[in-house]
C-alpha cells in the first residue's frame, strides 16, 4: 500500500479462527484431561459437571461436538443431555458392551434410533491409549478429524483394535 509521503505500509494479517465448541460430560480423569487438552487445539470447552469458572458453558445452539466421559457415574443422564443438544457427533468413552446396553436404554426411553446409532463408542482413535491423558488424546484426535471432515464420524470407531487395548481405564465399570 502506498503512502502519500512516498513510504510504504505493510500489513500482516494473522487470522484467528473461531474456537469450535466442545461439550464434555463427566467428572472422570478422562473428562478432566480432555478439558485441559482441547483448548490447546482450538476448542472452546463447556463442561457442565466441572467447575463452571474453569469451563464456562457455551451457547445452547453451539454444541457441535460432545464427548461423554462419565466413567460409570451418570452415564445415561449424560447421554440424554448430549442427545438433547442436537450435536453433530457424540463420542462415548466406554466399552462397546456398556455402550450397547445404554443405547438400548436410550431407545427404550423413546430417543430416535438414528440419533442413538450415531453415538460413537468406544470413542477415540486406536493408539493403544492407557492413561487418562492418552485416552483424552485419542478421543480428541477423533473429534479433530470429524471437525476437519477428514473422515465421517461413524468411521471413527476403532475397528482394528480391541476396545480394552484403547480404553483400559474406562472398561472397568462396564
Amino acid at each position: 500500500m502506498a503512502c502519500h509521503s512516498g513510504g510504504t505500509l505493510e500489513l500482516f494479517v494473522d487470522p484467528v479462527p473461531a474456537r469450535a465448541p466442545l461439550t464434555v460430560h463427566g467428572d472422570s480423569p478422562v473428562a478432566r484431561a480432555l478439558c485441559d487438552l482441547a483448548p490447546r487445539v482450538g476448542f472452546a470447552v463447556s463442561a457442565p459437571e466441572l467447575d463452571p469458572e474453569a469451563f464456562p458453558a457455551t451457547s445452547a445452539h453451539a454444541k457441535a461436538w460432545v464427548v461423554v466421559a462419565t466413567q460409570g457415574r451418570g452415564d445415561l443422564p449424560a447421554l440424554e443431555a448430549a442427545l438433547a443438544g442436537s450435536p453433530r457427533c457424540i463420542w462415548f468413552v466406554a466399552s462397546a458392551r456398556k455402550a450397547g446396553v445404554l443405547k438400548d436404554a436410550l431407545l427404550a426411553s423413546g430417543h430416535a434410533p438414528a440419533r442413538v446409532a450415531a453415538i460413537v463408542a468406544p470413542a477415540g482413535t486406536p493408539i493403544g491409549a492407557r492413561t487418562p491423558e492418552e485416552i483424552a488424546l485419542s478421543v480428541l484426535a477423533a473429534v479433530v478429524a470429524a471437525r476437519r471432515e477428514t473422515t465421517a464420524p461413524a468411521d471413527l470407531t476403532p475397528t482394528t483394535a480391541r476396545a480394552d487395548d484403547i480404553h483400559t481405564l474406562t472398561t472397568s465399570g462396564a
